[in-house]
């Protein structure tokens, strides 16, 4: 039976989802959707971030991001504060809380890209993500708008 590429990229997100590095940030109740949050506002600790920009990094819906700032801000990891430029945004800030454990997150990650790219060559790492960056444009060339 030929390959398909949408039953490999499943298992690989099922395969990433149950990595758990040794660290002990990883048994914090954390999903990967708030780890990759908490990732994206550590590089961009110094700008206002918003929502908005947290549904671009992702790809994920209003909804989906609101239910992971909620969950994120419940747990203690993240403020929301409303911007002196425009009342109707609000700007996500990390506490001291997840500042803690930065280093912690940044070490998982870094562990599990050894391991999941384990053998592979500069060369190796730079063809496999031009092909995922392929893959990523021609999906999204077939997707309107309203999709997103």
């Amino acid at each position: 039976m030929e390959r398909n590429l949408m039953f490999e990229l499943k298992q690989l997100e099922l395969l990433g989802k149950a990595y758990r590095p040794k660290n002990p940030v990883f048994k914090r109740n954390l999903n990967f959707t708030q780890v990759h949050i908490l990732i994206f506002l550590f590089t961009h600790e110094d700008e206002d971030i918003c929502q908005k920009d947290l549904e671009i990094e992702t790809g994920l819906k209003k909804a989906s991001i609101t239910g992971t700032l909620n969950s994120l801000e419940d747990k203690g990891y993240i403020i929301r504060e409303v911007s002196s430029d425009d009342k109707r945004r609000n700007h996500i800030v990390l506490t001291e809380k997840s500042l803690n454990i930065k280093k912690h997150i940044q070490e998982g990650f870094y562990e599990f890209n050894q391991i999941a790219l384990k053998g592979f060559d500069d060369e190796d790492r730079k063809e496999l993500f031009r092909l995922i960056d392929m893959v990523e444009n021609n999906l999204k060339g077939g997707m309107s708008e309203a999709d997103f």
